[in-house]
């Protein structure tokens, strides 16, 4: 079961966020404010992060969604808008593969649809051993990247810091095989809107041309580029907010 927050239920609309790796619900804080005001929105620690316990070896995107679906279940939630922050994404697109019913509109916020490289899962094996050695050590190394050198709110990075230093072990090595082990579901959004991108160019996760191709083969879909690095719900909080109800207003 997962750990969950829900704000102004009263609400007919409803939006989920779904946290990224290494993060949980509690990054959504600063965007979610607004939105809460017109919408009833629901955010879950994912397996393995958070007050949410692990579930297995392998936290696949597939299982993660099926998690996601049985919280809708139990809030009796029949639709929703989604956005999901890197990790959240490919759960996001998870969600909308196995149950396209539920799902009213995606946003992906530096995230992407296609599956992991084979150099990028290299990366992930390499991360798996780092983990189970040093796994301080690692989420450090991780966190060092994530935002721009430029970046100048350090409480927010701190803040995030904190709390990925919380995230178990089993968590992150169930996560990082779930992600390697993810399909490429660029297909779906050929065929499914509404959908919004949020990316940077100087995101350093995510390919820029390889994010640049995509967007290209899908010019039904909506984007919206962005500065900063790979933590847009931190770094840009209101300037998301603004962006992405405007979108929803219009959908």
């Amino acid at each position: 079961m997962l750990y969950f927050k829900e704000y102004s239920s009263e609400k007919e609309e409803c939006i989920l966020f779904l946290h990224g790796f290494l993060g949980a619900g509690a990054l959504w804080d600063e965007m979610r404010v607004g939105l809460s005001d017109s919408y009833h929105c629901i955010i879950p620690d994912l397996p393995g992060h958070g007050k949410s316990d692990c579930f297995a070896e392998v936290h696949s995107m597939d299982a993660i969604a099926s998690e996601v679906k049985n919280l809708l279940d139990e809030k009796c939630i029949s639709k929703c808008h989604i956005m999901g922050h890197s990790m959240g994404g490919y759960v996001a697109l998870a969600l909308l593969d196995a149950y396209p019913e539920r799902c009213k509109s995606v946003c992906l916020l530096n995230s992407t649809s296609t599956e992991d490289s084979q150099e990028r899962k290299k990366v992930r094996n390499k991360s798996i051993s780092l983990v189970r050695r040093s796994p301080a050590v690692y989420i450090r190394a991780i966190f060092s990247e994530l935002f721009p050198e430029d970046f100048k709110r350090p409480n927010r990075r701190e803040h995030a810091l904190n709390i990925g230093m919380k995230t178990p072990i089993e968590g992150i090595t169930a996560s990082l095989r779930g992600m390697m082990e993810r399909k490429d579901r660029t297909a779906l959004l050929h065929s499914f809107e509404p959908v919004l991108f949020i990316y940077s160019e100087s995101d350093p996760i995510l390919d820029w041309k390889e994010l640049q191709e995509l967007v290209h083969i899908l010019p039904k879909q909506k984007v919206l580029k962005i500065e900063g690095g790979h933590m847009g719900l931190l770094e840009h909080p209101r300037v998301l907010y603004s962006e992405y109800l405007s979108w929803l207003k219009a959908l």
